[in-house]
């Protein structure tokens, strides 16, 4: 049983009626099929070049933006040594737990099991 478990995670072996584990190849178009509706996806995935240049131009915003800031922030200083330059951050103040987390963490130590690891 523990090994068709294992070949299951592993996806080995697709059980027939599981969503989880199913076979993701199983609801692909193959063959005659796929040669036929490829024109049609090709035209409704296209463009990809041009939301690539989209998503590329939002990351290098982003990242510019982010580097105009960081020299603002009285948290972050960059150090620069001999191997190059080194981003430090300076340390969070510690904050209490709430009590709710504390009682949380309790609950769930208190479902788990006990393991022996001697």
């Amino acid at each position: 049983m523990d090994e068709l478990r294992r070949a299951i995670r592993r996806r080995d072996i697709f059980p027939v009626h599981s969503l989880r584990y199913a076979d993701p190849r199983k609801g692909l178009l193959s063959g005659p099929a796929w040669e036929a509706a490829r024109p049609t996806v090709r035209r409704t995935v296209g463009g990809v070049d041009e939301e690539l240049g989209r998503l590329s131009s939002r990351l290098n915003l982003a990242y510019r933006e982010t580097a105009d800031r960081v020299l603002m922030n009285p948290a972050v200083t960059i150090i620069n040594t001999s191997e190059g330059s080194d981003l430090s951050l300076e340390r969070l103040e510690t904050i209490e737990e709430p009590p709710r987390l504390i009682a949380l963490r309790a609950a769930i130590d208190a479902r788990l099991p006990r393991l022996d690891l001697n």
